[in-house]
């Protein structure tokens, strides 16, 4: 259904059957998620910080001014 204050968003809503696949989905992903952890152990943590640096914005101007450096 269109958004009355912004003609580009639009919202959607979820039908029971929709809510029930995601709480399985979400619980699927959260045993996984566990799993890894133990997998990893006490690298988990670092991992994750290792990721979050990746996924930041400071990383991508750092990433795209030295590909501007090189050419």
């Amino acid at each position: 259904m269109p958004d009355e204050h912004d003609g580009r968003t639009k919202h959607a809503t979820l039908t029971t059957h929709g809510e029930h696949r995601l709480h399985e989905a979400l619980a699927l992903w959260a045993d996984a998620n566990q799993r890894v952890e133990v997998v990893l152990g006490p690298s988990a943590s670092a991992l994750r910080a290792l990721a979050d640096d990746v996924a930041s914005p400071e990383f991508l101007e750092a990433y795209e001014a030295r590909r501007m450096l090189r050419g």
